[in-house]
């Protein structure tokens, strides 16, 4: 019997349906319906009817769910209390997607060494693909991630395919910016037609491939010029009149580490949302490092949203 299945049992009750329940997880509605299946036959009863129309508890059903409610809140009761440093040892693999990613990674990173001495979080930057089937083989056991809506339904796809669970914390935006001294700094709205006459910059050894035709499709006809050092990139970026695409939050929180200041432009026909989340094997329980660490994340990100909000 693992947490997950009761996990699972709950979001079925919320969202009223396994495949729905999947879905605001992040991860194949196989994965639940196995999980649920195999609870079922742990506990020797039915939880769920299911038909063509869907799903609903039996009264054995609703007395375990009321169950898996109180063992959850006990569980999360007791990672919120926080574990003796003692206990804590050990190593988390975790990779980060992005600087922006790297950024509260790094912060974590600070926090366990300072409270648990035994535990160490090992961490390397990667694309994402790369993070999603590290993770998939067991050679990371978390990984922190964003990508944007363009991408979104690749992604979905990629985490369903290897049976990953991926919690959002929270959602950003991607901006275009500028720097300080740039023709279009300060314009209330910009027509993406005044943006063909400038190039792009990107911190990436290659750009995001839905990104760059999401410009192409639009007439921008430049190569991306690659700059991979934030510091230079930025100073490249207000040097020049290139632009470079940020996650809105990001760009609030460089622009008080450097010197050199960035500027958001705003353009309407580039509404492009951002998720930011972890990721883990949905098919294994997490250990208690790797829980403390998801643990910080969330509580950085919200650090981070608060600040730059």
């Amino acid at each position: 019997m693992q947490l997950n299945q009761f996990r699972f049992l709950v979001a079925v009750e919320q969202y009223g349906s396994i495949s729905r329940a999947a879905q605001e997880l992040y991860i194949s509605q196989s994965t639940v319906s196995l999980a649920l299946i195999n609870l079922e036959e742990e506990l020797g009863t039915t939880i769920l009817n299911r038909s063509k129309r869907g799903v609903s508890f039996t009264t054995e059903g609703k007395a375990v769910l009321a169950r898996a409610k109180a063992i959850i809140e006990e569980v999360d009761a007791l990672l919120a209390a926080g574990f003796n440093s003692d206990e804590l040892t050990g190593e988390v693999r975790i990779g980060g997607s992005s600087h922006f990613c790297m950024n509260i990674i790094t912060d974590v990173m600070i926090q366990v060494k300072r409270q648990y001495p035994g535990l160490y979080v090992l961490t390397q930057r990667q694309y994402i693909k790369d993070i999603i089937k590290a993770v998939a083989q067991k050679e990371l056991d978390l990984g922190f991630i964003n990508f944007n809506a363009l991408n979104e339904s690749d992604i979905i796809t990629e985490l369903h395919r290897y049976h990953l669970e991926y919690k959002q914390i929270f959602q950003d935006r991607q901006c275009i910016c500028v720097g300080k001294n740039h023709p279009l700094c300060g314009k209330k709205q910009i027509a993406f037609s005044e943006l063909l006459q400038y190039d792009l910059v990107s911190l990436a050894f290659k750009m995001d491939e839905l990104t760059y035709n999401f410009f192409k499709q639009r007439g921008y006809q430049r190569e991306v010029v690659s700059i991979n050092d934030l510091a230079n990139l930025r100073k490249y970026v207000a040097s020049t009149e290139a632009m470079l695409i940020m996650p809105e939050k990001e760009i609030e929180n460089s622009n008080r580490t450097y010197s050199v200041q960035l500027c958001k432009l705003d353009v309407p026909e580039f509404d492009v949302t951002m998720s930011v989340g972890w990721l883990h094997h949905g098919d294994h329980p997490m250990t208690p490092p790797e829980q403390k660490v998801i643990e910080l994340l969330e509580r950085e990100s919200q650090r981070f949203q608060d600040m730059n909000s």
